[in-house]
């Protein structure tokens, strides 16, 4: 099912962010694919699950170190978990991943997410 002015997308994407459980079959599926672990850390993060998050952001990142969505992600779960140090760090490497890849509008989001953390 499809929401109104939503981009075409497969109705697995859509599940895929409504359910840990679609996320982990889709992982097992695509093990290559860096978008079904993405999802299932968001929708631990949406449901308040922080640490989880945390848990899947950083094998994300570990597994896939350009996918660069995830840096701002990752580290607005850690900032959510009072762990500035290691958000500015996550917001660090994100810049630098983003620039290497071109993304700039990706690194204009994570030097403001950076800028917004009290120095550290």
């Amino acid at each position: 099912m499809m929401r109104p002015g939503a981009p075409l997308a497969p109705t697995w994407v859509w599940q895929l962010l409504q359910s840990p459980e679609v996320c982990c079959a889709a992982i097992a599926r695509s093990p290559a694919d860096p978008f079904p672990r993405y999802g299932l850390a968001m929708e631990h993060k949406t449901r308040g699950e922080l640490a989880e998050a945390w848990a899947q952001f950083e094998q994300l990142i570990q597994a896939f170190p350009t996918y660069v969505p995830s840096y701002l992600m990752a580290g607005g779960t850690l900032v959510a978990l009072g762990k500035k140090d290691e958000a500015a760090a996550i917001y660090r490497q994100g810049i630098e991943v983003a620039t290497k890849a071109g993304d700039q509008h990706a690194r204009r989001e994570l030097e403001s997410a950076l800028g917004e953390l009290a120095p550290v």
